[in-house]
């Protein structure tokens, strides 16, 4: 083999012409060796004093090297910084590495965030781009990392981003991760579900739906979204409710109720005379049933 290929500095002026070329976007040779996962040119141009603090096309080298999963760059670019800076460009990189679905790079960069404020923010940043990003697999890496406390409170922070987005799945997995039964996880969960109504996501409203058990609460909650998708003209969210129980009668605070909207959609018009032919049917068969 020859041996020019483990040149070091050989291959620092490949990297250097590679900084200038399209595929780089005219990156810097160190930008381009963090990209790249270069260790050897990293700590080279480390050594000479190169800044790791200077942005090129609107990255640093700590989230290029983040991005593309190189946890080894990252903790050498993280030890070539100033103690106060390094929280900061850890917890900047943690999201990068996140939402590309680099669980072990993000958890290397938050591990090595000493303040537990910027730690917390950082956590919750990461795993916000796992979410809109649907890294369904690395949330939950992130998450089962964490204690049972931490892990619940920010399960519940998470739910509604999910359901403003309408990710079911990530809903569903949030509220598998962390059970609470606690007048808190009510509250987010009604949030939850009226963010997913407000944006017509009917899958997520299902998946919240499916985690919440047979009660009175149940059933005040069902009520009020069908309200809310009523006035919103969601008519497959409202067919979903009525399907989940909701009462087409019941009163609100100033005695409307669902039906007293029916006359002013005839598609909601169609959706109740749907169910209500549906009930019906169920009843019949019902009936045939227990006369056999």
């Amino acid at each position: 083999m020859n041996a020019r290929n483990h040149d070091p500095q050989r291959k620092e002026k490949t990297m250097t012409r590679n900084a200038n070329s399209p595929r780089t976007g005219r990156l810097l040779a160190l930008h381009a060796a963090a990209q790249e996962g270069d260790i050897s040119a990293v700590n080279c141009r480390i050594q000479r004093g190169q800044r790791t603090d200077v942005r090129k096309n609107g990255r640093l080298p700590i989230e290029l090297a983040a991005a593309n999963g190189h946890t080894k760059v990252c903790v050498a670019l993280l030890d070539s910084l100033e103690s106060n800076d390094r929280d900061y460009f850890a917890a900047v990189a943690a999201r990068f590495a996140a939402a590309k679905s680099h669980a072990e790079t993000c958890g290397a960069l938050l591990h090595a965030i000493s303040d537990n404020g910027q730690w917390r923010r950082a956590i919750r940043r990461a795993l916000e781009a796992t979410v809109l990003q649907r890294q369904e697999a690395t949330l939950m890496v992130l998450l089962d990392g964490l204690d049972c406390e931490e892990r619940r409170r920010l399960a519940n922070e998470l739910l509604s981003l999910a359901a403003r987005s309408g990710l079911a799945n990530t809903c569903a997995l949030l509220l598998d991760c962390a059970p609470d039964g606690t007048g808190e996880r009510k509250r987010i969960m009604a949030t939850a579900l009226d963010e997913a109504i407000a944006r017509g996501h009917g899958k997520a409203s299902a998946a919240l739906l499916a985690h919440v058990p047979v009660g009175a609460w149940r059933t005040r909650l069902v009520n009020d979204a069908l309200f809310w998708a009523v006035e919103r003209e969601q008519n497959e969210i409202s067919a979903l409710l009525l399907e989940a129980g909701a009462d087409m009668d019941a009163p609100r605070h100033d005695g409307e109720s669902p039906r007293s909207w029916v006359a002013k959609s005839p598609q909601l018009r169609a959706v109740f005379e749907g169910h209500l032919l549906r009930s019906r049917q169920g009843a019949g068969a019902e009936r045939r049933r227990a006369a056999m």
